[in-house]
């Protein structure tokens, strides 16, 4: 399994290296696991969950530790030639492992995703997570272990937190969902994520769910002060249709 998941990528990563060299700098995303963070008290549900077969999840755990290590420390090395590196923490997905793995536990693998518990995640969304790195749009920035759990994102670092200070097992060692829910984002990392049944209806309603049209309208004031009236005129304009 080493020779896949650790081996396979840093050969990989050797070669990339050099092509992104020549042609001026590049990205570099890594396929990574929540199983890579997976803690003592993640362990004890996992056994339970999976029995005998969860000692096969140790090797494959620390393949994908290893690789999200990798992203972390790669990630400075190669600053000077305009390379970045990203490390994609993925969640529970449908696919055809997830469905030969799951009819032999005799339970679905939703079950190990950190916030939707109740099914596995469309693969299309990993590619959306994928298309933000590389069109720039994506506020996760070169190093970031970006955890995707079905359309929602959050940086990974909430997840090594826990290592040493395990959270309950129930939530597989982690946060529990409640807490987790604020952290989320989008997949492009811009805005907060709101699970499918709490969508805004709209721009006016998401300002206030995130308690931010406050602060824009203090912004409004001070701006009003400093600029010419008729540019506050349409910053008014714009503050009072989104």
């Amino acid at each position: 399994m080493s020779q896949i998941n650790v081996v396979g990528v840093l050969t990989t990563f050797k070669h990339a290296v050099l092509a992104f060299r020549k042609r001026g700098g590049g990205t570099f995303i890594v396929s990574g696991s929540t199983a890579g963070s997976v803690n003592q008290n993640g362990s004890i549900a996992i056994s339970a969950m999976m029995g005998p077969m969860s000692s096969s999840l140790l090797a494959y755990s620390a393949s994908k530790a290893a690789i999200h290590s990798f992203v972390q420390t790669s990630s400075g090395c190669y600053v000077q030639d305009n390379i970045q590196v990203f490390g994609l923490s993925i969640c529970a997905f449908a696919s055809e492992i997830s469905a030969r793995i799951g009819g032999r536990i005799g339970s679905h693998l939703g079950g190990f995703n950190p916030y939707f518990k109740d099914t596995e995640g469309n693969a299309a969304d990993i590619s959306k997570v994928v298309l933000a790195i590389l069109d720039g749009t994506s506020k996760y920035t070169n190093g970031s272990l970006i955890v995707i759990d079905h359309d929602a994102t959050c940086n990974a670092k909430i997840f090594y937190d826990k290592l040493f200070a395990p959270g309950p097992v129930e939530s597989f060692g982690w946060l529990a969902p409640e807490q987790l829910k604020p952290l989320l984002r989008d997949v492009s990392g811009a805005t907060p994520y709101f699970p499918p049944d709490e969508q805004p209806t709209d721009s006016r309603e998401y300002l206030q769910k995130q308690g931010i049209r406050e602060t824009l309208q203090s912004a409004l004031s001070k701006i009003i002060q400093e600029k010419p009236a008729d540019a506050a005129a349409r910053l008014v304009e714009l503050l009072s249709t989104n």
